[in-house]
């Protein structure tokens, strides 16, 4: 993902990433006050044919119909931050197998 892109008429600035999750600095446009942090579980997309081209593999955040999913909004930076770690301990954490499992 970049540093900094725009979508839906917002602006949005990196603050923070580990691995595949983020949170991004929303704003109306550069430079301009921040009304939300957005944390985003980044996807990678593997390369990919599309109308007879070639679509280089890239990552890519949530879509509008993902986010509760791949993707939140928080006020704070401080409650952005607080689910950022959750999602990144939760990812870092082994598979226990089944009791019983062999």
């Amino acid at each position: 993902m970049p540093l900094t892109f725009s979508k839906n008429t917002f602006f949005y600035e990196q603050i923070l990433r580990n691995g595949q999750f983020a949170i991004y600095k929303q704003r109306l446009r550069p430079g301009a006050g921040c009304l939300a942090f957005e944390v985003i579980r980044i996807k990678q997309i593997p390369e990919s044919k599309m109308f007879g081209s070639v679509v280089e593999a890239h990552e890519a955040g949530p879509s509008n119909e993902s986010f509760g999913t791949d993707g939140w909004s928080y006020p704070t930076l401080e409650r952005a931050k607080a689910k950022f770690h959750a999602l990144v301990a939760a990812a870092e954490l082994p598979v226990k197998p089944k009791k019983g499992a062999k």
